[in-house]
């Protein structure tokens, strides 16, 4: 038998796919379109530290276009669900004392979080 994982891939390569490598751009294209995204990633603080960086400073990891296909149906299912998970994280991040108890936990494992809660607070 083929299994559930090639019965899944079968399944996956009939439905009509949103991504994949575009072969259309050419490299000039992909360039100035990396060139584009470097400069808004540092124009809005999507940057992190890197000792070995000369300024200290790089972007975060991206990627230009889609790595891989995404079948149309799931990517639409997806794409309806950003309005209420949203709306989730916005009713979590409004309640303070429900933030704080969902991550007061995590702050006691995770140094990151434990400053992020530290800045929250004196905030």
């Amino acid at each position: 038998g083929v299994g559930i994982r090639g019965h899944r891939r079968r399944e996956m390569a009939k439905r009509e796919a949103v991504g994949g490598r575009d072969p259309q751009l050419t490299a000039p294209q992909v360039g100035e379109l990396r060139d584009e995204v470097l400069t808004f990633a540092a124009a809005n603080g999507l940057l992190m530290r890197q000792e070995a960086s000369e300024v200290g400073l790089v972007h975060v990891p991206m990627s230009l276009l889609p790595v891989m296909e995404v079948p149309s149906d799931l990517f639409a299912e997806v794409r309806g669900l950003a309005a209420p998970f949203n709306a989730l994280v916005e009713r979590l991040a409004s309640d303070p004392e429900t933030l704080k108890s969902v991550l007061s936990s995590a702050s006691q494992q995770d140094e990151f979080t434990r400053q992020l809660m530290a800045i929250y607070e004196a905030v």
